[in-house]
C-alpha cells in the first residue's frame, strides 16, 4: 500500500513520520524524539526502533 513518509519540524524537536493508507484506514508511524542536535544520545534507539516497526508491516512501501 502506499506509505509518505517525511520529517517533520513544526514542533519543538524535529520527528520522523510516516503515514500508510490501506482502504479506508491510514496508519501513521511517528519516530521522536529524530533530532540528533536536541537528543543525539536517543537518536540511535528511535532508529533501532523506527526500523523494527517499518520492517514488521508487510504492506509497508515508501514513496518518494
Amino acid at each position: 500500500y502506499p506509505a509518505v513518509v517525511y520529517d517533520f519540524t513544526g514542533g519543538p524537536w524535529r520527528q520522523r513520520t510516516a503515514q500508510i493508507v490501506v482502504g479506508d484506514w491510514v496508519y501513521t508511524f511517528v519516530g521522536q524524539p529524530w533530532d540528533e542536535a536536541k537528543f543525539p544520545q536517543a537518536l540511535a534507539d528511535v532508529e533501532t526502533l523506527w526500523n523494527a516497526a517499518v520492517d514488521s508491516i508487510a504492506f509497508f512501501d515508501k514513496w518518494r
